[in-house]
């Protein structure tokens, strides 16, 4: 197996634009969480001083406490550990797995005895970390995300989570929107319900419907009644980047939307400062949301970064360990001008994450 180096300085950038457009798409789509749509914002209404909390980005922050202090083997069950420790939010999916944890039940059954929650997008919003702990190793970034999402979640709110993780892992050496939705497919069940709203979403825009149509048309492929439902939304956040004009205008059309949007806008924030790095993102959409780490209440007992910059810090220390742990085909390091990263057809193996699904 050859390994690839990926510059330190490139990935540097890319992980601190993830970060930010997290920030940034989430302070965004929190104010307008659980509205229909379809929406009109053109930008933050109302606009923030600083950035707002969300658990889109507390619950990696756990994650990531976590793996500083047991190492890069962590396990779905020490993630479960923190979860008992850490997290005190109810809602949902949340709640079931906190009563199962503290039932005994581990991880995976945590996240589906009596979870009638099981495909929401608690899960798929907690990407960002694996991936940027196994950059260019969409399938390694994939297993991570499948240990993280089996705490609390299973069916499609488990896909969701193995699909961004996918993709955004690969983003950090590819760059064609197509080729990383491709790839990122190809580790889920083609018959899943969020394959399909993916699907449907890429057609109409290759048809040349307008967003408005192609929203209508994933909604009546997968739409649901929960704003949290994993699939619609996730087709959504894809929408928003098959059409948006600019890193703003992608990110509002996402959260325009309507239902999850605080996930909509935070993923696909997340996902263009990946692809482009944190320079893609206007100063006049930075500004308002500055450079602290907000937590939520939900939160305890847990050391978290203080700055985006910090959380930068604290990322890149973490993945140099995990990707020597597992081996993983890329190193972070100079990366000399003739250095080839590898192609989406090298990027496709999904062994590790297709063994923990079983299949």
């Amino acid at each position: 197996m050859s390994t690839h180096t990926l510059s330190a300085e490139v990935y540097r950038d890319k992980v601190h634009g993830c970060w930010l457009g997290k920030t940034v798409g989430g302070t965004l789509g929190q104010p307008h969480e659980g509205k229909v749509g379809p929406l009109t914002l053109t930008f933050y209404d109302p606009v923030p001083e600083g950035a707002i909390a969300n658990d889109d980005l507390d619950l990696q922050l756990v994650w990531l406490a976590k793996l500083r202090e047991v190492g890069p083997g962590i396990t779905e069950r020490d993630l479960g550990e923190a979860w008992r420790d850490h997290v005190t939010f109810p809602w949902d999916e949340y709640g079931v797995c906190k009563a199962n944890l503290f039932e005994g039940l581990e991880p995976p059954v945590s996240g589906q005895h009596n979870n009638w929650f099981t495909d929401s997008m608690g899960a798929p919003i907690r990407s960002e970390i694996w991936a940027c702990l196994a950059p260019g190793c969409p399938d390694l970034a994939a297993a991570l995300a499948y240990q993280d999402g089996c705490v609390d979640h299973g069916g499609e709110g488990l896909f969701g989570e193995i699909f961004f993780a996918a993709l955004e892992s690969a983003a950090f050496v590819l760059s064609d929107t197509n080729a990383l939705i491709d790839l990122a497919l190809g580790f889920l069940p083609p018959d899943c319900r969020t394959a399909i709203a993916v699907d449907v979403c890429r057609r109409r825009h290759a048809a040349g419907d307008d967003w408005l149509q192609c929203r209508e048309a994933i909604l009546q492929a997968a739409g649901h009644v929960n704003f949290t439902d994993a699939p619609q939304n996730i087709a959504f956040t894809v929408l928003g980047w098959l059409y948006g004009e600019d890193p703003g205008d992608a990110m509002c059309k996402a959260v325009n939307c309507g239902c999850d949007t605080d996930c909509t806008g935070a993923t696909l924030g997340a996902i263009l400062g990946i692809v482009h790095g944190p320079e893609c993102f206007d100063p006049h959409w930075t500004e308002p949301v500055g450079d602290e780490v907000k937590v939520s209440y939900g939160i305890i007992n847990c050391e978290v970064p203080a700055t985006l910059g910090q959380l930068t810090d604290w990322t890149i220390e973490a993945a140099q360990k995990v990707l020597e742990h597992h081996d993983a085909p890329v190193r972070i390091g100079d990366a000399g001008p003739d250095e080839k990263l590898p192609t989406a057809d090298e990027l496709g193996g999904q062994g590790r994450v297709k063994a923990r699904l079983g299949n």
